[in-house]
């Protein structure tokens, strides 16, 4: 939801994580999140609105996302065993 506007606006399907909210990274250009299905991370332009996939693996995510304060660096956590 922008601030001063009323209304939502849906910019994506994705699935929390037991409820969590560990699973979406808000950065200054946009919103990192991650998927389960596939396991992938995504990132939300607000400036031009548009969704991409950041990145898929072969190997389950498991919760956890964020963002550096810069915007240049992802951690994720992702199941190896």
């Amino acid at each position: 939801m922008r601030a001063g506007r009323s209304g939502e606006t849906r910019i994506a399907d994705f699935h929390y994580s037991g409820g969590s909210s560990q699973n979406i990274a808000p950065a200054k250009e946009g919103l990192f999140y991650r998927t389960a299905r596939p396991d992938s991370v995504w990132f939300h332009n607000f400036a031009d609105g548009k969704t991409h996939m950041v990145f898929k693996t072969d190997k389950p995510l498991d919760a956890g996302i964020s963002v550096s304060p810069d915007g240049r660096w992802l951690l994720y956590t992702q199941v190896d065993g």
